[in-house]
């Protein structure tokens, strides 16, 4: 429910300041799609509770039994971020010397492909175990390697990269029981995980336009007012385009290939394993203008509407099973760690629902096989640690 709460939030700011600062109106039948989609996810929670025994919400059973790293095995977990964060620092200065720029899609680019690409995606895997390293004994050094960490994805200047891992972490703190939250804590935790993602989102661009400017005179108010537009474009350039779209009736056509693309994500796991060729979400969105005053377009008709186009209305049944799988996901994870962590990382895509559809990418899926090699590595070889308890009186599955 976090991720409807806060798309109407987002539509309760642009009633406020849209059309103050010169964006588009919402057309009215993005509020029945939203609803359509809230029913369905309901729909699904009510299914997995008759399927899924002891799906309801409660404490999670590894929470206060968790086995902290031995001091020796701290080092290894430790060891190990470092190194892969070193291969990624190897790929920032090549790709940094071959083209002589860090602000640029080409340097994105080179991150995000090949061997860097992968690097990158191991990097992201290793944070949970970082984390409960750091846990152990608060120690300074690993809380250091863990803000490298995020600041070499921050390098990568993709902003899911960097915002995906934080609210992963904050909600995976949460839910391991490192995070005691109330009313009040959850309202001042809110508050300050979006100012966080917006002084990233800030960062970013003054970046990449300070970097780009090559030493030429850059007007900083003017470059402030800029990124501050862009902020509320994107965060608006969601429902807006989702609403430009249904005006437009982008939503009644119906491709197999387009379907396909949608779990282009997993599949490209087993194309990467076999060293096939990728396949990918190949659907029509065209820009479409948001703010005229400023120009402002997009062409992410959030996580909902881009089902809508690839799949017309079987994005409803698609999504019926995607939210069954989270739920499926998120009953595992009160007998299994390995399950608590997937299923904290790949629910963190839906608190961007708003924006894209994040799950036709290899990168989420990339990361939950690594999750689950390193899973195997730290946990089960250093503790022998169950990865499935099944609930008493049951088999494990």
């Amino acid at each position: 429910m976090i991720t409807y709460s806060g798309v109407f939030l987002i539509i309760l700011s642009h009633w406020f300041l849209g059309p103050v600062l010169g964006f588009i109106n919402i057309d009215e039948s993005v509020y029945l799609y939203l609803v359509s989609f809230i029913v369905i996810s309901i729909i699904s929670s009510v299914v997995s509770y008759i399927l899924y025994p002891r799906l309801q919400f409660k404490e999670n059973s590894n929470n206060g039994k968790d086995t902290f790293y031995n001091d020796k095995e701290n080092r290894v977990v430790v060891l190990f971020g470092f190194l892969i964060a070193c291969v990624c620092i190897f790929y920032v200065a090549k790709s940094w010397l071959t083209l002589g720029s860090l602000v640029s899609e080409e340097f994105e680019g080179l991150l995000t492909y090949g061997i860097a690409g992968h690097s990158f995606a191991l990097l992201v895997a290793t944070l949970p175990f970082l984390f409960k390293a750091f846990r152990k004994n608060k120690n300074i050094l690993v809380l250091l390697l863990v803000l490298l960490v995020y600041f070499l994805l921050f390098m990568k200047q993709v902003k899911y990269w960097v915002m995906i891992p934080l609210v992963w972490m904050i909600w995976y703190s949460i839910r391991t029981g490192f995070f005691k939250v109330n009313i009040f804590k959850t309202i001042f935790l809110c508050i300050f995980v979006a100012l966080t993602l917006f002084v990233l989102f800030f960062l970013v661009y003054f970046m990449k336009v300070v970097l780009s400017s090559q030493g030429s005179d850059v007007d900083y108010s003017r470059l402030v007012y800029d990124i501050t537009i862009h902020f509320f474009g994107y965060l608006f350039s969601g429902v807006l385009t989702f609403s430009s779209y249904i005006e437009q009736g982008m939503f009644s056509s119906l491709k197999i290939n387009d379907v396909w693309g949608l779990f282009s994500g997993p599949l490209n796991v087993i194309n990467v394993l076999t060293s096939n060729d990728l396949l990918s979400l190949n659907i029509t969105r065209p820009f479409v203008t948001l703010n005229p005053g400023t120009s402002t377009v997009g062409n992410v008709p959030t996580l909902w509407g881009t089902m809508l186009i690839a799949g017309g209305y079987i994005g409803f049944v698609i999504y019926f099973f995607i939210m069954l799988f989270m739920y499926f996901l998120q009953w595992c994870s009160d007998y299994s760690k390995l399950a608590l962590i997937n299923y904290t990382f790949l629910s963190s895509f839906l608190f961007f629902s708003w924006f894209d559809y994040y799950y036709y990418l290899l990168m989420p899926f990339e990361v939950a096989v690594f999750i689950c090699m390193l899973y195997i590595i730290f946990e089960v070889k250093f503790f022998n640690a169950i990865v499935f308890r099944a609930p008493e009186g049951k088999s494990v599955i």
